[in-house]
């Protein structure tokens, strides 16, 4: 029960939180936006209110039902639209799904088939385990990092804080504490299911240059899983990984800049500030040039 509510309960809470705040995004924008955005969307959503709550000590304890409680407001405001969408949805439909599913199961596999919750890249990128720490430190005491055991808050403080990104941490701790499952349990999970997210924009992207829904489907999956951002997985690198579906989230929203601006007007930059805070809270300054160039 363990493993499975590692790899299969965490997944769909993650899911179905991001697409309940892509939901609020999408109701807050004032307009109806592309079926496969909502989750990346309301996973930048997730990881920017994470960054404000996890930032003061009174509120970081409460970041797991804060967020549930923005993804289940999202539901409640969009529930008739949700409705509209299951009944007029395309033939097909599930084809994009299928794309975020088995990229998922592919940078997972290495923890589905061991068959007991484990994680990857040990001794190949030792800053896992501060990764680690420090995501259950900020969901439990925010950036306080004053602790009785001199090692473990001075390598804290060391990394978060002196402004190491943590847009990945404090959702993923609360992911964790909504499931019932450690932080140690989810890391690489949580790692496949960041470029889950990267399969949804980029089977969007593959269909808006005319790629059929199956050929976009599998180009959405392949596309997202080059050696080199497999590698990043499971070698453990969360910060990459958690600022790639933003990053190409921006990259998809240039294609929807206009008639998201002739719908709803300067409504139409909150979910590009949405995704473009939740890559900075990712992987801090590097996100810049990618907000620079997908901005103008």
């Amino acid at each position: 029960m363990h493993f499975l509510a590692v790899v299969v309960l965490f997944p769909l809470l993650f899911w179905g939180l991001s697409l309940g705040c892509g939901v609020l995004v999408e109701r807050l924008t004032g307009t109806r936006m592309p079926a496969l955005l909502l989750m990346p969307f309301g996973f930048g959503a997730l990881v920017s209110v994470s960054q404000f709550t996890t930032w003061w000590g009174p509120t970081a304890p409460l970041t797991p039902l804060i967020l549930l409680a923005l993804a289940l407001l999202g539901f409640a405001l969009g529930r008739d639209v949700l409705r509209a969408r299951w009944r007029g949805r395309p033939g097909g439909w599930w084809w994009g799904i299928s794309a975020a599913l088995a990229t998922y199961l592919l940078v997972a596999a290495p923890v589905i088939v061991s068959g007991r919750p484990t994680f990857s890249g040990y001794l190949l990128d030792t800053t896992g385990a501060i990764q680690m720490a420090g995501a259950e430190r900020l969901l439990h005491h925010a950036h306080h990092f004053s602790t009785g055991l001199p090692a473990y808050g001075t390598t804290l403080a060391a990394y978060f804080g002196t402004g190491y990104p943590s847009g990945a941490h404090g959702v993923m701790a609360s992911l964790g504490w909504l499931s019932g499952q450690e932080v140690i349990w989810l890391y690489s999970i949580f790692q496949a299911l960041d470029l889950s997210l990267v399969a949804l924009v980029l089977t969007f992207l593959a269909r808006r240059v005319g790629l059929g829904r199956w050929p976009a489907a599998v180009t959405g999956t392949v596309a997202s899983v080059p050696a080199l951002v497999y590698a990043y997985a499971l070698m453990g690198s969360i910060k990459e990984l958690t600022a790639l579906p933003m990053i190409v989230s921006m990259g998809a929203l240039v294609l929807c800049a206009r008639p998201l601006r002739l719908a709803v007007g300067a409504r139409a930059l909150l979910p590009f500030a949405i995704v473009a805070a939740a890559a900075l809270g990712a992987i801090g300054i590097a996100a810049s040039p990618w907000i620079a160039l997908f901005g103008v």
